[in-house]
């Protein structure tokens, strides 16, 4: 690690990692004993190039957090808030990664600033109260798949501080908020239909903590069992407990290797969690024939390169993240989006290439 003992130097490359975070959309800047870790300086040293930021008003310090101003100045302060792995540094889901990195390049073309405040409930002492204390101060928040209680705490904290709330995934409880989501329902027929159509007649459902208590996840496996009934076909399910999860991935993969055993030849993964930790490693094996459909949800970034058929039914980030910048703007404008908006955009089926495929073009 570099070690910065001058002010000047630690004036320069602080202000050079505000000009990054600033590009990132990410206007908060981290706590002074991270700084002085990540720079190798001094607190006194530090604090004295962080005052001279806050002369030069591109810092603002708040309460106990210090800020970065935006280059245009906002009248209302935003948030995007997904589940995020701490440990990893990745995003739970990716399709929320896809949401954010649009977001950001639509936001910036727009000279807009939102900030990232991610949320990892598996981190020791990340609480919704503690996600509540960080957001109280903004106008909007956009918040992705919540569990049922964590939401309600949220929730409650929130509207007490009057921050707007905007969901991005189906909930049980929307009291007052917006949703901007995927049809979910959609999303599980169009799963189904992909399978029936290419003549996949035995499926079976898998999956890591799924729970017809999650109503958008609920939504999928009802419109994926609606067409199956509708053709008669039965699907069992095997879902395994989100608590144990090296031991879900363990017994998952070993039924999927002998899945032509266990007399199926196809699987809908309506949460696609451990699709990638499940199936890649069987592939790389060749313990899964390509003649076994594998159809899965959220839109996986790998799964365009598993063998065929696997697809993903999800590709709504360009309209979420659309009709998120067009809230905020209405916003900026003054436009009244004080009344609840419920929008559900309509899935795509996006269909995987084979990894032979791609190796034979090459």
């Amino acid at each position: 690690m570099k070690v910065y003992s001058k002010y000047e130097d630690v004036l320069e490359v602080l202000r050079h990692h505000v000009n990054r975070l600033c590009r990132m959309g990410n206007l908060v800047l981290e706590g002074e004993r991270e700084l002085c870790v990540r720079f190798g300086t001094s607190r006194k040293t530090l604090a004295k190039a962080m005052d001279t930021l806050v002369a030069e008003k591109v810092l603002y310090r708040e309460r106990q957090s210090t800020r970065i101003v935006p280059l245009n100045r906002q009248k209302g302060r935003y948030a995007y808030v997904p589940y995020f792995h701490r440990i990893s540094g990745q995003f739970w889901y990716d399709n929320d990664q896809r949401i954010w990195d649009r977001l950001q390049l639509i936001a910036m073309e727009n000279l807009l600033t939102i900030d990232l405040i991610p949320f990892d409930p598996e981190y020791p002492g990340e609480t919704p109260e503690v996600l509540a204390e960080k957001l109280k101060s903004h106008t909007i928040v956009f918040l992705c798949l919540f569990q049922e209680q964590a939401f309600r705490i949220l929730a409650e904290r929130l509207k007490t501080a009057g921050v707007r709330m905007v969901m991005l995934d189906e909930n049980n409880q929307l009291p007052d908020s917006s949703l901007f989501t995927e049809d979910y329902y959609v999303s599980g027929k169009i799963a189904a239909q992909a399978l029936v159509r290419n003549g996949y007649v035995r499926p079976i459902m898998m999956g890591c903590g799924v729970s017809h208590e999650n109503l958008a996840i609920n939504n999928r496996i009802n419109g994926f069992l609606d067409v199956m009934a509708k053709h008669k076909i039965s699907c069992p399910e095997l879902f395994f407990s989100y608590t144990d999860r090296l031991r879900s991935v363990v017994e998952l993969s070993a039924y999927l290797s002998r899945i032509r055993e266990h007399g199926h030849d196809c699987v809908y993964f309506p949460l696609d969690s451990y699709l990638d930790l499940i199936t890649l490693p069987l592939y790389d094996r060749h313990l899964v024939p390509d003649s076994v459909g594998i159809v899965s949800a959220d839109s996986t970034r790998q799964a365009s390169f598993h063998n065929p058929p696997i697809t993903y039914t999800m590709d709504c980030y360009r309209e979420i993240s659309d009709a998120i910048l067009d809230m905020i703007r209405g916003n900026e404008r003054g436009k009244d989006v004080a009344s609840p908006r419920h929008i559900r955009f309509k899935p795509k089926l996006i269909s995987g290439s084979s990894t032979a495929n791609r190796k034979e073009k090459k």
